[in-house]
C-alpha cells in the first residue's frame, strides 16, 4: 500500500519556528525538506544559538556601543576620534557586521564577539609583556643576556598559560555536553516522568472508554437517568428566562434599528486566535500537494512519523504547502441605471 504524501502547512507555528531559526542563522528554506533534518534544524540551532548567546550578546553591545560612541564623537565635534576609529578599522567592521546581520544575524554578531574577545586578550598580553619586560630589564640591567633569555621564556609561558586557559574552558563544555547526552541516571529519570505520564494517560483514556461505552448500555442509561438531577420548577425557569431574554433582544433590535450604528467587525482575542492556531498545529489535517491528496503533519504527527524513520533509517520527504484560503464568489458586475422613458412629442 502506497503511503500517503506528507505535507507540513506554513501557517503552524512550527513550521514558523523552524523558519525563524534559519533565518537567524543565515539559511534560506527548502521547498520540501526531509523530516529528519526538519527536527533536527529546530533541536541543534536552537541549543547552538544558547551555546553561543555570550558571545552572541557581546558582538551586539559592542556593535551598539561604537555605534553611539561614532555618533556622539560626531555631534560633539571630536573629530579625531572620529578619524581614529576609522583608522583602526571599526567604522568598517561595524558597516559589515551590520550588513551581515541583515542575512545572518547571528553569525555576525557571534564573529563581531569573539574577534572583540580575542583583540582585548591580544591587546592585554600586548601590554603585560611591555610592562613586564620594562621591569624586568630595569631590575636585570647587568644581566642583559641571561635577562633577555629569562624574559623570552617567561613570554612562552604567558603564552602556554593563555592557550591552555582557552583549552580548559574547550574541554569543559566538552565535558558537560558529554555529561548531559550520557547521563543515565538523568535520562531514565526522564523516562520514568514519561513512563509514568504515558500510563496515567492511557489509563485515563481506556478508563473514559469503558464509561463511554457503558453509557451506551442499558443499565449505564439506567443510572445516567437515576443520578440526573430534577428540581420541581426548572423547566418554568428556564421558559421565563427565555421569554425576558427574547424580550430585551426585541427592545435591543428596535434600538438599534431606531438610531443605526455603524458596524465594526470584531476580531477574536489575540490570545484566542494564537490558542487556536497551537491546537490547530497539534494534528494531521488532509490537504491537497499538486493535483493529489496528502497528509499536513501535526506535532503529534511529525514525533511518530520521525520515529517510524529512526526505526526504518530512511527519513521521508515532506512538502511545504500554503494555508488554503476559502474561495470567495466572483464580484457581480453592477447593472446600469434604468434610464427614463422616452417622452412623446406631439
Amino acid at each position: 500500500m502506497r503511503e500517503p504524501i506528507l505535507a507540513i502547512k506554513t501557517n503552524t507555528w512550527h513550521y514558523k519556528y523552524f523558519k525563524f531559526i534559519r533565518g537567524l542563522w543565515g539559511l534560506d528554506v527548502p521547498l520540501k525538506t526531509s523530516l529528519c533534518p526538519y527536527c533536527q534544524t529546530m533541536f541543534w540551532f536552537s541549543l547552538a544559538a544558547i551555546i553561543a548567546s555570550p558571545l552572541i550578546i557581546l558582538g551586539w553591545l559592542l556593535t551598539k556601543f561604537i555605534r553611539v560612541a561614532y555618533k556622539s564623537c560626531a555631534r560633539l565635534g571630536l573629530n579625531f576620534m572620529v578619524d581614529f576609529m576609522d583608522k583602526v578599522g571599526l567604522g568598517d567592521a561595524v558597516e559589515f557586521v551590520t550588513k551581515k546581520s541583515e542575512k545572518e544575524p547571528l553569525p555576525a554578531t557571534m564573529l563581531f564577539g569573539f574577534m572583540a574577545l580575542l583583540c582585548v586578550a591580544a591587546l592585554v598580553i600586548l601590554i603585560g609583556a611591555v610592562l613586564f619586560s620594562i621591569g624586568f630589564l630595569i631590575a636585570n640591567v647587568g644581566e642583559a643576556p641571561g635577562a633577555l633569555l629569562r624574559l623570552l621564556t617567561g613570554i612562552g609561558w604567558a603564552l602556554f598559560k593563555v592557550f591552555a586557559f582557552f583549552g580548559f574552558l574547550l574541554h569543559q563544555v566538552w565535558h558537560g555536553l558529554h555529561w548531559f547526552f550520557t547521563n543515565g541516571a538523568l535520562w531514565s529519570e526522564v523516562a520514568s516522568w514519561l513512563l509514568w505520564g504515558l500510563e496515567w494517560g492511557l489509563g485515563a483514556c481506556v478508563t473514559c472508554f469503558l464509561l463511554y461505552k457503558l453509557s451506551e448500555t442499558r443499565l449505564g442509561r439506567w443510572v445516567i437517568s437515576s443520578v440526573e438531577l430534577r428540581l420541581n420548577g426548572f423547566g418554568e425557569a428556564r421558559a421565563e428566562a427565555k421569554k425576558r431574554r427574547d424580550e430585551e433582544a426585541e427592545k435591543k433590535r428596535l434600538a438599534e434599528e431606531a438610531n443605526p450604528k455603524p458596524q465594526v467587525e470584531k476580531k477574536p482575542c489575540i490570545v484566542v486566535r494564537a490558542l487556536k492556531r497551537f491546537w490547530g498545529g497539534l494534528f494531521n489535517q488532509t490537504v491537497r500537494v499538486g493535483k493529489t491528496a496528502g497528509v499536513a503533519l501535526g506535532v503529534f504527527g511529525i514525533i511518530w512519523e520521525f520515529i517510524k524513520a529512526v526505526k526504518r533509517n530512511a527519513c521521508p520527504i515532506v512538502d511545504f504547502v500554503q494555508e488554503e484560503q476559502p474561495s470567495t464568489p466572483p464580484p457581480q458586475p453592477e447593472k446600469p441605471p434604468e434610464s427614463d422613458p422616452p417622452i412623446a412629442v406631439n
